[in-house]
């Protein structure tokens, strides 16, 4: 046989991986559930920004801690070390309830913080802000190459982050005496959630987050990643 006939064509070999990531579908990711949408924030939402950001349930116990930034200040502060923010709209109403936002990623070693700010008269029952946390979480996970998300939560405003401890989010330390409000120390919970653990976590709300049944968000481990 001809030693040329045996080889595979060199040109056909390199463009057939090429080809079929040319012609695959390519999902985006999720921006949408059952009862909730996250999206980017316009400039019809600046008075809904400013107006949660100053209520006093939010403005004592988020990022200004009684501190009264200028009107232009307060909203463009907003992203200043933002990695995304986007505010997440209660489909059934359509307004938006909650504010989300990562921020002081390290995209090296691969990780980011989040936070977030809901509207504090949200009606009883099952929290749509919790439906917004999977689906923020969905979407770091599945656009950075992000080993590990963190919150982090002093103790005059843990509650918010109640229900997500320990479902979603675990307690990996606790920064002693750490911020100061209302005349005394508060101990700072710092809360995380891996790539890893991810998967299974968010498995249990898909039903009522999304009403799927079955994992729909492919997210690669560190060993996967890394092989």
């Amino acid at each position: 046989m001809d030693h040329d006939d045996a080889q595979p064509n060199a040109r056909e070999a390199r463009g057939r991986p090429d080809e079929e990531s040319d012609t695959a579908e390519v999902p985006v990711p999720r921006m949408a559930g059952r009862r909730v949408r996250l999206r980017p924030v316009g400039p019809a939402d600046f008075a809904f920004v400013a107006t949660l950001e100053t209520h006093p349930e939010v403005h004592f116990r988020w990022r200004h801690r009684g501190t009264t930034p200028s009107p232009e200040r307060l909203l463009s502060s907003l992203w200043d070390g933002a990695l995304v923010v986007l505010l997440a709209e209660h489909l059934e109403v359509g307004e938006p309830f909650a504010l989300l936002a990562a921020y002081g990623a390290d995209l090296r070693n691969g990780w980011c913080s989040f936070g977030v700010a809901a509207v504090p008269d949200l009606p009883a029952g099952p929290t749509p802000t919790l439906d917004a946390v999977v689906l923020f979480l969905d979407y770091l996970f599945a656009l950075w190459p992000l080993r590990k998300v963190y919150a982090e939560a002093p103790g005059f405003a843990f509650a918010q982050y109640a229900t997500a401890v320990p479902l979603l989010l675990e307690r990996e330390g606790l920064l002693k005496a750490h911020d100061f409000y209302m005349g005394r120390h508060w101990d700072k919970h710092i809360l995380s959630v891996s790539r890893d653990d991810w998967p299974t976590r968010r498995r249990p709300f898909l039903p009522l987050v999304t009403g799927d049944d079955a994992l729909d968000l492919d997210v690669a481990s560190d060993g996967d990643a890394a092989s």
